[in-house]
């Protein structure tokens, strides 16, 4: 609002404690803050997952509709918050791609290209089985809860890794060596086109996340190719309700729910079906907007606020 600084602060209370945490930007220096209990953390990472928090937008449809590097980056941030190592993992993977990618443009030799393969199995390996697991875990909540939004038919998640179809068997998606055996075979077997290339072609950062439902024919088809503007939205709140899972079952407390305008290119039907799984065994905060309140059929009262002037009034 024309100013150099904002600070929000807010407090957490669940029935096991009660945190106040604080975030602050000033734009002339570009310079973050972010306090936890009124003490400043030295690194952002440290605050990660203070609050639970799961945002609908309309721009969510992305997650469905866009490439595979915006499903990647869904993962990637709720797992970084929810599995310890994750995270380094991660980074540390993208950094042995980026000096392997170097290397087989520079056309080194066999030797050299063998250590950065090895480096990138045993790197990569923890990053695929994490995400292997938790679709594992919750592939059946994402039919539910694509059946309940949409009326009728539920929906197929799963996990495309780059490294192909033949590897462990889904009992074994667990276990981390086989995931390595698996990576480094792949890799091995795609030297030669990747040399061609001068680039990796197969790893974590090629890995996809498949969402399948039936269509207009009745058969199971992409959604994202396929799927009708409403199937695309409604596999993305399926999406979004599996985070809010996840990161409760973490921390023991349910997130915070930010839903803006979600309603806007719904039809009644998927609208209800939505506000249903909320109102039914979900008992975290929900804060939501909306242009019309007939959008909304929530049972009970509702405190609301309004825009006027680019204040919040009550």
């Amino acid at each position: 609002m024309g100013e150099d600084t904002f600070r929000i602060e807010a407090t957490i209370e669940s029935s096991l404690e009660e945190r106040r945490i604080a975030a602050a930007y000033q734009r002339s220096t570009r310079r973050k803050r972010v306090e936890v209990d009124g003490a400043e953390v030295e690194r952002l990472s440290e605050a990660i997952g203070t609050l639970g928090v799961v945002a609908f937008s309309l721009a969510d449809v992305e997650l469905v509709s866009g490439p595979p590097a915006v499903r990647r980056r869904f993962l990637d941030i709720l797992l970084s918050l929810v599995r310890p190592g994750y995270l380094e993992s991660l980074r540390r993977c993208a950094a042995i791609v980026a000096q392997r990618n170097e290397a087989l443009r520079s056309g080194a030799g066999s030797r050299e290209l063998a250590s950065w393969t090895e480096s990138l199995a045993r790197a990569g390996a923890p990053v695929m089985e994490a995400r292997a697991q938790w679709v594992a875990e919750r592939a059946d909540a994402f039919f539910r809860y694509h059946r309940a939004i949409a009326g009728g038919a539920g929906a197929q998640l799963e996990y495309r890794p780059s490294v192909g179809a033949n590897g462990p068997a889904v009992a074994d998606e667990g276990d981390v060596a086989l995931w390595e055996v698996r990576f480094r075979a792949a890799l091995e077997g795609a030297e030669e086109r990747e040399r061609a290339h001068g680039m990796t072609l197969v790893g974590p950062h090629r890995d996809d996340l498949a969402l399948r439902a039936p269509v207009a024919d009745e058969a199971e088809r992409a959604i994202r190719r396929f799927g009708s503007g409403g199937q695309q939205r409604t596999a993305a709140l399926a999406l979004r309700m599996l985070e809010a899972d996840t990161l409760r079952d973490s921390s023991g407390m349910e997130p915070v729910y930010l839903l803006d305008d979600v309603f806007a290119e719904l039809d009644r039907e998927r609208s209800e079906g939505f506000l249903r799984l909320l109102e039914e065994g979900r008992t975290g905060q929900v804060i939501l907007t909306t242009p019309k309140p007939a959008d909304v059929r929530l049972r009970g009262g509702l405190a609301e606020w309004k825009i006027e002037g680019g204040r919040l009034e009550t």
